[in-house]
This record gives C-alpha cells, structure tokens and sequence, in this order.
C-alpha cells in the first residue's frame, strides 16, 4: 500500500501463492490441494503451525548446516504433541483479518508476473480481475548442455530430485514404484536427491543419494533415463524440469506442475491422476524405446530465454 500510495509500480512475481494460502502452498491439513483461503479452513489448516521463534530459526543459513545433528536428535527424543504446544491458535476473526489483509496487498498489484500459466490460472480462479502475463523463470546456471548423445541404460534410471515433504509427490512415487515391482516389471532404478531421504525405510529398487553440489548436477542428469516430478500441488513452476530440459533429459510429471509448458512436445509423458502416473511408467519401463523417441523431441524443444533476454521481459512487465 506504502508504494501504491507513493505511486511506484507494483509487479508481483508468482513463485508460490503468498497472499491466497498463509502456508503459501494450498495444501491443507490431510495433504490435499485446498480450494481456496476461509477463516474456518486456515484456522484448522495452521492450529499446528510454528511459532515467530521457530519460524525465524528456520530462516537462518546456520540451521540448515545443522539439519543432520537435529534430525539424530530428535529421533532419540519425545516429539511435543500439539496439545502440548506454547503457540496460541488464532482466533476466527483474526484469520478472516489475515485473508483481507492479504487481498488488500494483492488488489495494490498493478501488475502480475506468472512464472507459468498454473500460478496464472490459481491466481486468475481467486483475482479474476488481476492484470498480467506468463513470463517462465529461468536461472543464471541454465545452459544448453544437450550435445551428449542420449542413450537408456539397463537396467532403466529414474531419478527424482527434491524433498521429502509429501506435497512434492515422492510419498506417492514410492508406492507406484512398489505396485510396478510387485508386477513383475523389475528392470529398473529410482535414484532419489534431496534433502529429507536418509530416514526413508529401505526398498527395493530406490537408492537414496542425498544431496548434491551444483558442480554434480551435469553428471546425476545424464546418468538417468527420466526424471520424474510427481507433485500433488499445483506447483508454480519446477526448477528441476527445466534443468532436465536443458540436458536434453526426458520428464514424466503431473499436469499440475507450471513447467509442464516446457514440454509440450512430449504430451504422452504428461500425467493428469495417480493413476495416469503409474500407467505412464509402468508403460515406459515396458518399452524404454518411447523414452528415446521422447528425448529426440526433448532435444528438438526450444529452451527459455537467456537470463539476459529475460531481464529485458522483466524489465517489460515493470513497464521500464
């Protein structure tokens, strides 16, 4: 409102949905996408959430060096129930203060900048009347890395790369992969990155790598086959399938994920359910020929723009 009032141009980036869901991720309590902010819904979804302290913790550089000491820790310590908490629940009417504070700030914006045309439909469904347009991210480490002939290996790796929270989907990979194996379709390998994996219990066919340096991430895409992006949210873009892209790498992933636009030349890997999900892989590990076909396509595909051509779109959309 401050630079509303001074005058200033207002351009909100899309990278999440801060503004419509106070976690910023509209899932709410049972893992599931939620329909949209009510006092009665956040109130429910948030009764769990950390407090100022916890939260400011979570913010800093050091907490993350110390994520393995704690995890050990906590596992050989009682975990306080929520009963137990010291953080007040908001009441009703402050989360319905909440929700029109955080429209008030949205209907300020002049301008929207969509990172995909998901975030611009999630945002477009709670501010039809919102200004904007569908400019898809990009970072200063993407290069065209697709010289490296493409060739499957066998037995076939799958990777998945991101954490361990359930919204990102590997919960429900982990099972697909299991119902697939307990077919009889066996000659496969899931190579799981990310932070979050080392307390997942052993299964057969799934190695856990942990986390990786950015130095690393050349040689972990070209030693899979496909990368798969299984997420339950309505994810506002997806860094990892752009970079598998520019790999030349091909990807499986749900029809929810923003940077499904960057692959519109392989439709067939491109899930809409669950259910859609497990037939796609139980169908590419069957014939690992369409993924070859798919990273013939993948190749052909044109990649976002360079991070200066897109400096000049932002500069665009901020009308300079």
């Amino acid at each position: 409102p401050l630079a509303k009032a001074s005058g200033a141009r207002v351009v909100f980036t899309t990278h999440d949905y801060y503004g419509i869901c106070p976690k910023t991720n509209l899932i709410d309590r049972s893992g599931n996408v939620c329909e949209g902010p009510s006092a009665e819904r956040c109130r429910a979804c948030n009764r769990d959430a950390q407090g100022a302290a916890k939260s400011f913790l979570h913010s800093q550089k050091i907490f993350h060096g110390m994520k393995p000491f704690l995890r050990r820790l906590v596992r050989t310590r009682p975990v306080n129930t929520p009963e137990s908490s010291s953080v007040r629940q908001g009441t009703i009417e402050e989360y319905e203060a909440l929700i029109g504070f955080h429209a008030g700030l949205l209907e300020s914006v002049d301008r929207f900048h969509f990172n995909s045309s998901i975030s611009e439909s999630v945002y477009r469904r709670h501010f039809p009347d919102i200004s904007g347009a569908v400019l898809h991210v990009t970072h200063a480490g993407i290069r065209d890395r697709r010289d490296v002939p493409y060739a499957t290996h066998a037995p076939l790796r799958l990777g998945f790369i991101g954490d361990s929270t359930p919204y990102k989907g590997y919960p429900l990979l982990r099972s697909i992969m299991s119902r697939i194996r307990g077919r009889g379709i066996r000659e496969w390998e899931l190579h799981v990155y990310g932070p979050g994996h080392d307390q997942d219990p052993p299964q057969e066919g799934v190695a856990i790598h942990g986390t990786f340096a950015p130095s690393q991430a050349a040689s972990i895409f070209r030693s899979l086959d496909a990368l798969i992006v299984p997420s339950i949210w309505n994810e506002t873009f997806s860094f990892v399938v752009l970079e598998a892209v520019s790999h030349g790498i091909p990807v499986v992933t749900m029809d929810n994920v923003g940077a499904k636009d960057l692959i519109a030349s392989t439709p067939d890997l491109l899930a809409r359910s669950d259910e859609d999900l497990e037939a796609i892989l139980s169908r590419i590990l069957a014939n690992p020929q369409e993924l070859l076909e798919a990273a013939t396509r993948v190749r052909q595909t044109l990649l976002p723009q360079s991070m200066a051509e897109h400096a000049t779109a932002i500069r665009g959309i901020y009308g300079v």
